[in-house]
């Protein structure tokens, strides 16, 4: 019984992370025309609250708390990543860039990446460390940590 909730759980994972990453671009587009458009962001924040509340039901207490901030920091960490591609895109849009400028505008890009992705691996930690089996902690861990950051500093 306990392997076929574990199992339906790791299903459920797959498909959230699917889920994620084909909503992530939507996400942080409606993010970043909020001063503009703040209905639509406003939407994309129930959008993300409500796929985070559907994959999380069934869940009580401490899991549903766990639940519901890794797949927030998951979404979170795929916008990271969404941003930096999108700022090294502008540095590939500049008219005229020169070679050592087009480098600097993109380690820029990786630098403030590591900032930001660090402060998502840091919670992602703090909130999988609430999870009791040590199984599910790690998986926990994998959802919401930006790949990079699992087993390297992307700049190395």
């Amino acid at each position: 019984m306990k392997s076929r909730s574990m199992a339906s759980s790791a299903a459920l994972l797959v498909l959230a992370l699917a889920l994620v990453a084909a909503t992530a671009p939507q996400v942080a587009e409606a993010k970043k025309k909020r001063a503009a458009e703040s209905g639509e962001a406003a939407e994309a924040k129930k959008i993300q609250d409500d796929f985070c509340s559907t994959l999380c039901e069934g869940k009580k207490g401490t899991d549903l708390v766990v639940c519901k901030e890794s797949c927030a920091l998951s979404q979170q960490s795929n916008l990271v990543l969404y941003g930096r591609i999108q700022c090294k895109g502008k540095c590939t849009e500049q008219k005229g860039i020169t070679a050592p400028a087009m480098k600097v505008c993109q380690e820029e890009c990786d630098k403030a990446y590591v900032v930001k992705a660090a402060e998502v691996t840091k919670a992602c930690s703090v909130t999988c460390a609430k999870e009791k089996n040590p199984r599910l902690s790690e998986n926990c861990k994998r959802s919401c940590t930006p790949s990079s950051f699992l087993k390297r500093s992307p700049l190395k």
